[in-house]
């Protein structure tokens, strides 16, 4: 294996499953400090692919991040930090990677956009009438925008559950919440699924209950689960929405593969 100072970038298969694999294989073959940095800085581009963004952010070193580390090491940590929506980690890495690099065209646009992310993370500021121009032109209508919580929380009562509550006196007109969707499936005129032209039905069948979910329901429910299977880190958020009496799976992780209770 050839030595390196920098990064490559040989990956051409835009799925990048094929090359995870290779690079896998590559660590556990005998190599030099210096060479399994680059190998997992590679690595890290497939599985950014794949969104597998935990994975991603792990094979960039992070956290621990400095000025020696690679560039393209500092800036996949950035896009991975971003996938995730940590914007002001995300900030924090682009910021590192400008001072080492200033005329990194990439990394200053994705700061700008953290730096808006972070925007609408703290103060809700929105262009609503801005946001559905985008939904109506894009197909399918997906997004760039953070997640704002506002003066809320949530609160156990004695008789009814959780409930939301505000935490501060509020006006008529002020925003409580936005929330950008965790998962969603697109369904156009004529469609049937995801990604769909007509040529697939999605078709999810419960052999205990003998019932079937047909089309953009079971996308849905695929979507969120291979989410959930390759950013283990985005379980916790999701599965605490849960509130009956079912009780999951404590384990999260069972031969090194991740859990998803559905």
């Amino acid at each position: 294996m050839r030595s390196q100072s920098k990064c490559s970038t040989p990956i051409k298969d835009r799925s990048g499953t094929n090359y995870r694999h290779r690079y896998s294989r590559a660590l556990r073959q005998t190599a030099t400090a210096q060479e399994i940095e680059i190998i997992k800085c590679n690595r890290s581009l497939a599985f950014l692919r794949t969104k597998q963004f935990d994975a991603a952010l792990s094979d960039t070193g992070f956290p621990n991040l400095n000025s020696k580390t690679p560039e393209k090491a500092l800036f996949r940590a950035a896009e991975a930090l971003y996938s995730l929506e940590r914007y002001t980690e995300c900030c924090e890495v682009l910021e590192l990677l400008r001072i080492k690099s200033t005329n990194n065209s990439q990394a200053l646009l994705l700061l700008d956009r953290a730096r808006s992310r972070c925007l609408e993370q703290e103060t809700g500021a929105y262009d609503f009438h801005q946001l559905q121009t985008e939904a109506r032109t894009l197909r399918p209508p997906h997004l760039d925008h953070a997640t704002y919580l506002g003066p809320v929380e949530i609160k156990q009562t004695e008789s009814k559950g959780r409930g939301l509550f505000v935490s501060k006196a509020v006006k008529a007109g002020d925003l409580l919440l936005c929330e950008k969707a965790f998962s969603s499936v697109y369904i156009g005129e004529g469609q049937t699924g995801e990604n769909d032209i007509g040529s697939h039905i999605t078709l999810l069948l419960n052999v205990e209950t003998n019932r079937a979910v047909v089309g953009g329901q079971a996308d849905l429910i695929k979507s969120i689960a291979q989410k959930l299977y390759r950013n283990p880190s985005l379980a916790p958020g999701f599965t605490a929405l849960h509130r009956g009496t079912y009780e999951s799976v404590t384990a999260p992780t069972v031969d090194t593969g991740t859990i998803v209770d559905t």
